[in-house]
């Protein structure tokens, strides 16, 4: 079972807590911003829509990026083989069952997941459902494999190859798109010169950055750069204080339990949508303050289901690839 994280201390656990809070903010930007695909009518032609949607993933990916880095003496203690087995365990395995079995039969819009559609679906970079990520993830790991391993700079040929290509494709092919693909790197980077970007003069920037490009330039590989600066900085922060509000800590455990979140979520917010709630009757800022709170639950109760399924090792391996 996943180990709680008790700020302050001096376990494992609490040194991520940071980590966890700037990734528990992120899968509620991403719930948020699929409750207002789902449940406001001309959502996708409102400017908050397009706004959390030109950054909110590669941010995410960014993230993981970080947290990569965080990883790296594990994983260089491995062999390629042990690295590759635990993340087709992790990664592959629940894409592939969520993907091909859990939303395939609840949604009776797809086809079944025993025909050649569905099995063609799995490696063409098709984003039907919300498994996509975790593809997408395991892909750009591999891909990046040799610079975790090595530190090299000639590892860096292949990476920045599929960058050039993507761009050249259109932005995306396969399971590469190239912002999710900026936003991990970056994310790598963010890590590996910390102590000279993680400042406060830095994140001011940062900061500044993006505002401007949010007024003038809204490009999405400038607002995940920026924006993945100033919130890793700013849950540094708040972990340094070592004394965390009840909001803080259940957005860390939000954090631990992110990809479930991610899986589960799709199942909560989806059956039920196209509600067509007319978002010209709200200001933009409180439909963003209503989303997050109702991601807020929404994220709760995934915790709990996921805590449930805890209780069933075989069940837990299958859907989410975890050993209890």
């Amino acid at each position: 079972m996943q180990e709680t994280i008790q700020p302050g201390t001096k376990n494992k656990a609490s040194r991520l807590f940071y980590v966890d809070l700037a990734k528990g903010i992120m899968i509620l930007l991403v719930v948020s911003g699929h409750i207002i695909q789902c449940y406001f009518s001309r959502a996708e032609k409102e400017p908050l829509h397009s706004f959390i949607y030109s950054f909110h993933t590669p941010l995410f990916f960014l993230i993981c990026g970080y947290v990569m880095g965080l990883t790296q003496k594990k994983l260089q203690a491995r062999s390629f083989k042990q690295w590759f087995l635990s993340k087709v365990q992790t990664l592959l395995l629940p894409y592939v069952v969520w993907r091909l079995l859990v939303y395939r039969f609840i949604d009776p819009v797809l086809p079944s997941p025993f025909s050649l559609d569905s099995l063609i679906s799995l490696v063409d970079g098709s984003k039907e459902g919300g498994a996509w990520f975790l593809g997408a993830l395991f892909c750009i790991q591999v891909v990046c494999y040799p610079i975790f391993r090595y530190e090299k700079l000639y590892t860096w040929i292949i990476p920045v190859s599929f960058l050039i290509v993507g761009n050249l494709l259109g932005g995306s092919f396969f399971y590469f798109n190239i912002y999710h693909y900026f936003g991990f790197l970056f994310g790598f980077i963010i890590y590996k010169y910390r102590n000279y970007i993680l400042r406060t003069d830095v994140a001011t920037i940062a900061l500044l950055v993006f505002i401007l490009s949010c007024l003038i330039y809204p490009n999405p590989s400038i607002l995940t750069a920026s924006a993945g600066m100033v919130l890793i900085y700013v849950c540094q922060q708040i972990d340094d204080l070592q004394r965390h509000s009840w909001l803080s800590k259940r957005i860390a455990e939000f954090g631990l339990y992110s990809l479930t979140i991610y899986l589960i979520h799709v199942l909560i917010v989806f059956p039920v949508s196209n509600v067509g709630i007319d978002v010209s009757i709200f200001r933009q800022t409180p439909i963003l303050i209503i989303c997050l709170i109702i991601a807020f639950g929404v994220s709760t109760l995934c915790v709990y289901i996921s805590k449930l399924i805890e209780f069933f090792p075989m069940l837990n391996f299958i859907l989410f690839g975890k050993k209890t």
